[in-house]
């Protein structure tokens, strides 16, 4: 793998490489690093070296996402491997001191979705082997749970939240299959999680008198109400 330049090259080999492929496969028409890369909807964008990109992404604050983001993934090492390229990330004073994320795109969105179903510490699932082969999974401890899908605003998108008690958390969100040519996958860090405990099916059973849950509906309703109601009557 070809290398960052100093001092990028101190940063993770996991991160390295989604960096270097996510700058290698952009062009006008995919938006990869389209915020650092200048592009908008008019698919203009600024030509940057990688050097320049990165300092760019430094002086954004949105480098530093990218490495909350791979850091929190370690509760679940396979996570980051699924990302491939990455695109739209925000900071939290983008996300409304809300959240800090991205959208991603990945190879194989279905093995991602059975790595997170197998974190829930449900039910016995079906698991896809690299020669595309099921195989049973047995329950392991859950780390994140599967989000109740009318509580989400996060569009076509099956949601998974980490199981935390106090602080921030993930939320990994799989595009459903329907939608995946239009709509990207996203994961993203809530500076103040839902805390939330598994039920026996995976799903997410709310504690909303805690602090933290009190506190991450108090920043998010107002965003979570107008998104709603986006989808509901269709209007921006």
């Amino acid at each position: 793998m070809n290398d960052l330049p100093a001092p990028y090259d101190a940063l993770p080999d996991g991160m390295k490489e989604v960096i270097l492929t996510t700058y290698m496969e952009d062009t006008r028409e995919n938006d990869n690093f389209s915020s650092d890369l200048g592009s908008g909807r008019d698919k203009v964008k600024i030509e940057l070296s990688l050097e320049q990109l990165l300092d760019r992404m430094r002086d954004s604050g949105r480098l530093h996402v990218l490495e909350e983001v791979y850091a929190r993934c370690a509760i679940l090492p396979s996570l980051w491997g699924c990302i491939r390229t990455i695109t739209t990330i925000w900071t939290y004073p983008q996300g409304l001191e809300i959240s800090e994320g991205f959208n991603f795109a990945c190879d194989n969105a279905d093995r991602l979705k059975d790595l997170m179903e197998a974190s829930t510490g449900g039910s016995v699932v079906a698991a896809r082997m690299p020669n595309g082969r099921l195989s049973t999974v047995p329950p392991q401890p859950p780390k994140f749970c599967r989000d109740d899908p009318s509580f989400t605003a996060h569009g076509p998108r099956d949601c998974y939240r980490e199981l935390v008690k106090a602080g921030p958390g993930l939320h990994v969100c799989i595009t459903r299959k329907p939608n995946r040519a239009d709509t990207m996958h996203e994961i993203h860090i809530d500076k103040f999680q839902e805390v939330c405990v598994p039920k026996a099916n995976g799903e997410c059973q709310y504690k909303h008198a805690t602090p933290n849950s009190a506190r991450h509906m108090w920043d998010a309703a107002p965003w979570w109400i107008k998104t709603k109601a986006k989808e509901m009557f269709d209007f921006d």
